[in-house]
């Protein structure tokens, strides 16, 4: 038998098989950490007790919100930056005199979420002005004051019309 040559250990396959695996998760251990310190958290709620009683309070928001029969629909223009929300109710003064708040929620990223106080242009429409254009990703669409509410979900870039309505 003839002896082979001993190649250098960088030009054998199987080195690098073995240094490939580790050094994979390496490359994606340090890319998840740099992902989780630069992203926004805020899942998780201080006041557990408090978070409680006011989901009971939106729950009568609801409520009322079906018994005035108050429907609407939200439209998103991203050409001008602007929400644009149509409402109708059963009880027609419902909707008079009384200042109505929008909030936009990010379905993931609760440091995105927009609240601007609604303009009413006409009977039944108001609108008001976006100070930048709302991220791609599920948004939750809220419209009310401090008796009733209504809410839909729009997805940009998909949709940008929600019916919105008392659950």
């Amino acid at each position: 038998m003839q002896a082979e040559a001993k190649k250098p250990w960088y030009k054998q396959p199987l080195v690098w098989l073995v240094i490939a695996f580790p050094a994979t998760a390496v490359v994606g251990g340090i890319s998840l950490l740099i992902l989780s310190l630069n992203l926004d958290t805020a899942v998780v709620v201080d006041d557990y007790y408090k978070r409680g009683k006011e989901i009971n309070l939106v729950l009568t928001r609801d409520k009322k919100a079906r018994e005035l029969g108050i429907r609407g629909v939200s439209v998103y223009s991203s050409e001008k930056n602007m929400v644009s929300v149509t409402l109708a109710s059963a009880a027609g003064d419902a909707l008079e005199n009384t200042t109505i708040t929008l909030d936009l929620m990010h379905g993931t990223r609760g440091g995105m979420d927009v609240s601007l106080p609604l303009i009413a242009k006409t009977p039944g429409l108001y609108q008001v002005s976006l100070d930048q254009s709302l991220a791609r990703g599920p948004w939750n669409v809220q419209v009310g004051n401090d008796e009733w509410r209504v809410h839909g979900r729009i997805y940009i870039p998909d949709g940008y019309t929600s019916p919105l309505s008392a659950q």
